[in-house]
């Protein structure tokens, strides 16, 4: 009897657990359901059996069970009978009813589904690629992208007001996979943690060109003009010097964009100088981004995220230059996982490693070695046995995932260039920056941006000789501080309001000799300290579908500090073309010297014509206290900057631009037209003559005068497919005119008429093509063509004996050396992929200058009239490296 209730209690603990634990694989119906509402039926089994369905009621509200013929599961009666509906299961114990109609992507590509306990939902998207933050995603609600939220700074988001039943949420963002959320409220089964979302790049940008931070329809869609972006994978697929990605090399294949020389760093933005371009990494100053004379990239290519030229009409947070801001961004590290990359080439290689300090922290850091002598030291010219190349570098980025509001990134970059010609003087130069950026979002519309940087370029020449050995110096250093809010009104209206300040320490030139009997003085310029300060606002108005403006304003102040000596000349009283000194003023330290100031206004028109096509008007202004001392076209170590000043004052941009931007097939061509006219007042150039190195009157060694540039920019791009790339070309000039007698003759130049200046560069063209030769090669073709640079050149002479010569010039730049055009291949073969494989790399093969040409990278001529033309690489340049990943 005992036994008996044992059993009896035993089958009664069984039917009631499993009346209340049953899994939805357990459920099953017969027959007797035929004729029953659906809904209703589904309601008693959650009753019945403690499992959840959740589905819209109207929609199944007119079903009724009908075609069971005998025992079966309800899971898999719902899939037969409900041909218009999804069933999605979530555990054992949910599931969700959606129409198929919704999202169509459902069964071609799966869905997410999340089930939250109540009307919210918080997410944390992440690149299931590497684990880092998904900053700037598009999250929104059925489908309707105006109302929704943006990831923040670590990736996270929060979706309110959720219905009772199943929500569909969309994640959007450019170059990744579309991504479909189902989020239901489940009434016993739900969670209200924080959910990691992971979202993977599109595949078929794997084929063409990656735009990164660039909306698919952005050429037309974006409402600034003269803004080009690219990502690393892009500057990947162009053909390369040794191996060596390069992000400057990259952006001058683009139009409005022009090379000062042969593999030189340095570039030119519609008609302006090299000096006239902003170039910064997370927010640092890179006065000098190069290596070996500009062989070689200063940014590491591992560590690069991408990057944007602001060549006209840019934003009014950004200024302190004419002609260009260039903004690198760099990766942050992976949060879950340790990963090891780099490349070994023929002269250099690099090494970057990356991973997660605890659950909050990243870091990245990235080193590069170069070994290049070997090279050298192979020729059979005795100069280059004896001589010597050397550099390297290191990038370090911490980032700090405070909170869901919070984000600190650390970033540190030192890099060091020697280079020695036989045994002549030894040229060095380094760079050290570190940039701290705080993130925080206050709200879903309100974030700020706090960032403090330090910069220094040194610049030195070391001659060992006995006899007349020295070392010369220069440099700047500076300190940069800046916070900037964006708020968003609404969808139509956002703002950008800010403050930054700029403080600069110059040494424009320090000469110290070595040993007692050295025949040369010691010198020193006195130092040039200054502080500059910007305060700065910007809307941006949605005024219809169609019309839209971006408008801001920007104050910039310039005061020049002591301590410092300032000197008065005599200009009536001429020595060796430059007026004598016949007083100086001694500033005190932190005393001001002079002050500039002026107002930057920048607009922009945007004018949709249909959903592929736009109109783009704009003008801005801009101040450029800052002016750079060269005596070539290209960017060398002994160039410095010095301060606007009570002789110098600071140059003023002005800039117009109109184009034309269309897109076609689905956003995988690019079309874009843009026109441009631009004028500088107080341009400076050099009067004849004019010494540049440690010489206190160097002010007075500069004319000052106006300049102009316009031009006609085009490029058609295609996106993807097996054969991908563009085609840019500009027509351009860019003059200038002195014409100011008040001080002499000698800076009027050229009797006062414009004559083209050192940049002027009438036709400029690139082609960039890829072939995806399979699934792991890619060939690549790179194709440059400008006309030749204008120089100044002797056309007459008078000859003594052939003892004494003496030339005649002829007006400033009216001649030009040779066009350039150049040809390169590479083919990149990737390893292959499978399961479990720890190590990836590719192989690169590149043929620089693949037909030889000997382009003139200068002209000089002697001091009798002889023409000696001057070619960095006159024949094929072949290499080979290996990229890897572990």
């Amino acid at each position: 009897m005992y036994s008996i209730k044992i059993t009896l209690l035993g089958s009664f603990v069984f039917i009631l657990s499993s009346s209340y634990a049953q899994d939805l694989k357990s459920v099953f119906i017969d027959k007797d359901a035929n004729g029953k509402v659906l809904s209703e039926l589904l309601y008693n089994l959650e009753d019945d059996y403690n499992i959840d369905f959740i589905f819209n009621e109207e929609m199944i509200m007119p079903y009724t069970v009908q075609e069971v013929n005998g025992r079966i599961r309800i899971v898999d009666y719902l899939e037969y009978y409900l041909v218009l509906y999804k069933v999605l299961t979530y555990g054992d114990h949910v599931a969700v009813i959606v129409p198929k109609s919704e999202s169509p992507g459902f069964v071609k590509e799966g869905v997410n589904l999340y089930v939250v306990s109540n009307e919210s939902f918080i997410g944390n998207l992440v690149d299931g690629s590497n684990s880092q933050s998904v900053i700037g995603a598009q999250v929104y609600l059925n489908k309707d992208s105006n109302t929704g939220t943006l990831t923040g700074a670590d990736g996270s988001f929060e979706v309110d007001n959720l219905s009772s039943t199943y929500n569909i949420v969309n994640v959007k963002y450019v170059g990744y996979e579309g991504l479909s959320l189902v989020i239901a409220q489940s009434k016993v089964y739900g969670q209200n943690e924080e959910i990691k979302i992971e979202i993977f790049p599109e595949s078929k940008e794997l084929e063409g060109v990656v735009i990164s931070a660039r909306k698919e329809d952005a050429n037309f869609q974006s409402k600034i003009t003269g803004i080009e972006s690219m990502g690393i994978e892009t500057l990947k697929t162009l053909p390369t010097f040794l191996g060596e990605v390069d992000p400057i090399r990259g952006i001058t294949t683009l139009p409005g964009v022009s090379t000062t020389g042969e593999l030189s760093s340095g570039f030119n933005v519609r008609g302006g100088e090299i000096g006239q371009n902003l170039i910064m990494q997370d927010q640092a100053i890179m006065y000098n981004p190069s290596h070996m004379f500009g062989f070689f990239s200063g940014f590491n290519p591992d560590m690069v995220s991408d990057i944007a030229l602001y060549k006209g009409g840019g934003p009014a947070n950004l200024g302190g230059r004419l002609s260009s801001i260039l903004d690198v961004k760099l990766k942050n590290g992976s949060l879950d996982h340790y990963a090891i990359s780099g490349g070994i080439g023929l002269i250099s290689s690099r090494l970057n490693v990356e991973g997660p300090i605890g659950s909050k922290v990243s870091f990245m850091v990235g080193g590069r070695l170069s070994y290049s002598n070997w090279l050298l030291h192979a020729n059979d010219d005795i100069q280059l046995k004896q001589s010597s190349a050397n550099f390297n570098d290191i990038t370090a980025k911490l980032l700090y995932n405070i909170s869901k509001k919070d984000i600190v990134s650390l970033t540190a970059y030192r890099s060091y260039d020697d280079f020695k010609l036989a045994s002549d003087s030894t040229f060095s130069w380094e760079s050290q920056n570190l940039a701290i950026n705080w993130d925080h979002n206050f709200n879903d519309r309100l974030a700020s941006n706090f960032s403090l940087s330090y910069s220094s370029y040194l610049s030195e020449v070391n001659n060992p000789s006995p006899v007349d050995g020295f070392s010369y110096y220069n440099g700047i250093n500076d300190v940069k501080l800046g916070y900037a809010a964006d708020w968003e009104q609404n969808q139509d209206v956002t703002y950008k309001v800010g403050l930054e300040f700029l403080y600069n320490d110059i040494e424009p030139g320090k000469l110290e000799t070595h040993g007692e009997q050295v025949s040369i003085e010691p010198s020193n310029m006195h130092n040039q300290y200054s502080l500059e300060s910007a305060f700065f606002a910007q809307g941006d108005w949605s005024i219809s579908e169609e019309f839209s403006i971006v408008a801001g304003i920007r104050y910039s102040h310039f005061s020049r500090l002591g301590k410092d000596v300032i000197y008065d000349f005599d200009y009536d009283r001429i020595e060796s073309r430059y007026p004598t000194i016949q007083d100086s003023t001694l500033y005190d330290s932190g005393e001001k010297i002079i002050s500039y100031h002026g107002w930057e206004p920048r607009i922009s028109l945007r004018y949709l014509m249909n959903s592929s096509s736009s109109w783009k008007l704009s003008y801005y202004r801009s101040y450029q206290y800052l002016h750079l001392v060269s005596n070539t076209t290209a960017t060398t170590p002994q160039d410095y900057w010095i301060n606007s000043g009570p002789s110098l004052k600071p140059e003023r941009g002005d800039q117009f631009s109109v184009g034309f931007f269309k897109n076609f097939d689905t956003n995988n061509y690019e079309l874009s037209a843009e026109v441009f006219y631009k004028t500088t007042k107080n341009a400076i150039d050099y009067i004849d003559g004019a010494d540049l190195t440690l010489n206190p009157s160097l002010e007075e060694g500069m004319a000052r005068g106006e300049a102009k540039a316009y031009g006609l920019e085009m490029m058609i791009k295609k996106k993807s497919g097996k054969i991908n790339g563009w085609i840019s070309y500009t027509y351009s000039r860019s003059k200038r005119k002195f014409n100011d007698d008040s001080r002499g003759e000698q800076y009027v130049i050229n009797n006062g008429d414009y004559y083209p200046s050192a940049y002027d560069q009438p036709h400029n063209a690139s082609l960039v093509l890829n072939y995806r030769t399979g699934l792991r090669g890619v060939l690549s073709l790179n194709f440059n063509y400008s006309t030749g640079r204008p120089i100044t050149i002797p056309i007459s002479k008078f000859s003594y004996d052939g003892y004494l010569a003496v030339l005649n010039y002829s007006n400033r730049n009216e001649y030009r050396i040779p066009d350039y055009h150049r040809l390169d291949l590479s083919y990149t073969l990737k390893d292959r992929k499978y399961k479990g494989r720890k190590v990836t790399g590719e192989w690169v093969f590149s043929l620089y200058n693949l037909y030889g040409r000997k382009n003139a990278y200068s002209i000089t001529f002697d001091q009798y009239g002889k023409a000696t033309k001057t070619s960095i690489l006159g024949s094929i340049f072949p290499s080979i490296s290996y990229n890897f990943k572990i």
